[in-house]
């Protein structure tokens, strides 16, 4: 699984971004510089304001002169020992607040003396908070004390306070003239800052030129965010500088000098074969160096590599380590991958526990799949108690921000009433959501809530549609479903063709149905061989409905050679398994000898199963048997009880055995079976299967 970095923008303003926006980071560059986030992005601080400039300890009271800008050391050896002098600084005076107190206090007295060295500490003082409240309005205030008396560090800080509204209201204006004032003393930082300006024309026409030529000064003096940024003019097609290979170029001098941004440039464009030829290798020795500076999205593509073993050997274990420590810095995509190791046990051992809360943490940042998989381990219990309350709350969070799989759980927990109260309405709502994005479940859903009117009015045009889309990715049921919606309209070529290809994929109501089509020759030619080759196979399935049929294929010698014995068979297998067809076929093979045995007896108790599930001629028969005593004691209230019952039902031949039984009847009989037959309405059994065959 390849996995995007983190945003240029975000990288620039935390090092400990959560954010992950695309798969390509010089594509994503350059699509930012194109936009509004542009100017903020040139613009970002280039450093804390200490690693910008060379600072002498505290309590050394006079600075002596300053050394000609060009003898300075480069801008990442001034980071480097300004920081280590900082920390310093800081540890030498931690508990000691009289001795913090004694170098402010030898400060004022020097910058209030108009020593600009002074003035430009005092501000730094106040600018961090070392010995005194921190105040940016104080530190811009000795900054530009010390800036009036051309102090380029300070005219730098000033500039910098102006474009960053600290301290002051902002005025990008501003800035320039002082950025302006640092760079005619040949100030490398200021000659950055100024550079950008130019190119983004912020605070001062747009003059790419001009702003090439002052990054290319600061570049060329060691800056390496200079180098980087060069990199990106360059590589920038819009830019009027566009070279890729110089690109390229700037972006390895500044990678090669610990930039981790732009080891992380490089690691892309080599695994993607951006502006370079692909070489995952290279690509992955880049994103390791950025990732060993702690650059949480080479992390994160590193792990991506060893988990795939793209420019490096497969390794599980290396890819859990990486995405954790890029978890534990806040990227919510590690955080998310990191808690599919637990959850798979993929290089870590297996924990649904610790996986859970993983996936908590990165939901908490709007990872929109980890709150599917989140709204899942509640649902089902996975590292978590079943909380439907709580799968609810982050399937919703899921579905809100788009994703298809969340709104079709989302869909489920509204149908089923977990979570939430059931409401058809709603989960027809998010079934079509989610359908819409190419969920098959969800489509299949949606084609059912349309033909039953489930949360929907009944619309079997929508619901044909639905089943369609399902049914073309392979749905089986859908297949099924379409074939039967064919029917309802008499299409019954479309419903073949549907019947056909869910009769493939082994549906055995499919197969059932195929096999009554080629019966009737409906849609299909008219083929008793090919109706049993189909009924046989849903037969073998153990449908009921097929065996009956199945039996009576082979009762009547249509499709196959007519023999009594597999008839019988078969009539007992879908008898048995509860078709009333079946049961009714073979009552009437015992009443008649028609398959070579005659039983009475047997013929009244498959009579009587199909008559309570509502079959009218076998409630006529069953009744008959009741008034002749065939196969059962005679009784001739239960005859006028079942006879009543088939009449209801417009049974021609139960009209005819009941007016012959009314006149032989008491009144008190006649009320007895009438009360029978209410009381069997009252209690409706389950609607008998339509005859078919």
């Amino acid at each position: 699984m390849a996995h995007s970095l983190a945003s240029i923008e975000t990288i620039c303003k935390s090092p400990t971004t959560n954010q992950i926006r695309s798969n390509d980071m010089v594509t994503r560059i350059f699509t930012e510089i194109r936009q509004s986030t542009w100017r903020q992005w040139l613009f970002r601080k280039v450093a804390p304001h200490s690693g910008l400039i060379l600072l002498f300890a505290l309590s050394t009271p006079v600075l002596g002169n300053i050394p000609d800008s060009t003898s300075r050391p480069s801008l990442k050896e001034l980071e480097d020992l300004s920081i280590s002098t900082d920390l310093k600084q800081i540890n030498s005076l931690h508990g000691q607040p009289s001795e913090w107190d004694k170098q402010i206090k030898s400060l004022m007295t020097a910058a209030n003396r108009g020593d600009r060295v002074a003035q430009y500490k005092l501000g730094t003082a106040y600018d961090r908070g070392f010995g005194v409240p921190t105040n940016n309005v104080e530190a811009l205030r000795w900054y530009r004390k010390a800036a009036e008396q051309s102090l380029p560090e300070a005219q730098y800080l000033v500039g910098r306070a102006y474009a960053f509204g600290d301290g002051i209201a902002k005025d990008q204006a501003a800035s320039i003239g002082w950025y302006q004032k640092a760079v005619d003393q040949n100030y490398v930082p200021a000659m950055h800052n100024l550079g950008m300006a130019y190119v983004a024309g912020l605070g001062v026409a747009t003059n790419v030129d001009e702003g090439v030529r002052l990054l290319t000064l600061s570049a060329e003096k060691g800056t390496v965010q200079s180098q980087f940024d060069l990199g990106l003019v360059c590589v920038d097609p819009t830019s009027g500088h566009y070279n890729p290979s110089e690109g390229i170029n700037w972006f390895r001098r500044a990678a090669e000098n610990d930039y981790a941004l732009a080891q992380c440039v490089l690691g892309d464009c080599y695994c993607k074969g951006k502006l370079v030829p692909k070489d995952p290798v290279e690509g992955s020795r880049w994103f390791r160096k950025a990732a060993k500076q702690g650059e949480s999205s080479a992390q994160l593509q590193l792990a991506s590599n060893y988990a795939s073993g793209e420019g490096v050997e497969k390794n599980e274990a290396e890819a859990a380590k990486w995405y954790r420590m890029a978890a534990e810095k806040e990227l919510a995509e590690a955080q998310y991958m990191y808690a599919i190791c637990l959850f798979s046990g993929k290089g870590v051992p297996k924990n649904q526990s610790e996986s859970a809360q993983w996936y908590k943490r990165a939901a908490d940042q709007n990872h929109v799949l980890a709150q599917l998989e989140l709204g899942d381990d509640y649902a089902l219990g996975r590292g978590v108690p079943v909380d439907y309350g709580e799968a609810v709350k982050w399937y919703y969070k899921s579905a809100e921000a788009g994703n298809a799989l969340a709104q079709f759980q989302l869909g489920t927990c509204c149908l089923l009433g977990l979570g939430v109260q059931t409401n058809f309405t709603l989960a027809v709502k998010w079934f079509e959501k989610a359908g819409q994005q190419g969920v098959v479940e969800a489509q299949y859903k949606c084609g059912v809530a349309y033909l039953i009117g489930e949360g929907v009015a009944k619309d079997l045009k929508v619901a044909t549609n639905w089943f369609y889309l399902a049914a073309s990715h392979g749905k089986v049921m859908a297949q099924l479903q379409l074939g039967n919606c064919h029917i309802k309209d008499k299409n019954y070529t479309e419903a073949a063709k549907w019947f056909l290809k869910a009769a493939e994929g082994g549906n055995a109501q499919a197969q059932y149905w195929l096999g009554i089509l080629y019966s009737k020759g409906l849609g299909v030619p008219q083929d008793y061989a090919e109706d049993a080759r189909w009924t046989r196979k849903a037969a073998e399935q153990g449908l009921a409905e097929a065996e009956g049929s199945m039996a009576f294929l082979y009762e009547q010698g249509k499709g196959v050679p007519q023999n009594n014995g597999e008839a019988l068979k078969w009539y007992l297998k879908g008898a048995d398994h509860g078709n009333p067809v079946a049961q009714f076929n073979l009552g009437l093979a015992y009443s008649k000898g028609s398959l070579g045995i005659t039983n009475a007896a047997e013929a009244v108790k498959w009579f009587r199963k199909a008559a309570e599930q509502g079959v009218a001629a076998a409630q006529n028969s069953l009744g008959y048997a009741y008034d002749t005593g065939n196969g059962v004691t005679p009784d001739l209230v239960e005859a006028y009880k079942w006879y009543t019952l088939a009449v209801a039902q417009n049974q021609s031949s139960a009209k005819v055995n009941l007016q012959a039984l009314v006149p032989i009847l008491t009144p008190e009989q006649i009320a007895e079976g009438k009360k029978l037959a209410a009381e069997f309405v009252s209690k409706p059994p389950k609607a008998a299967k339509p005859v078919t065959k």
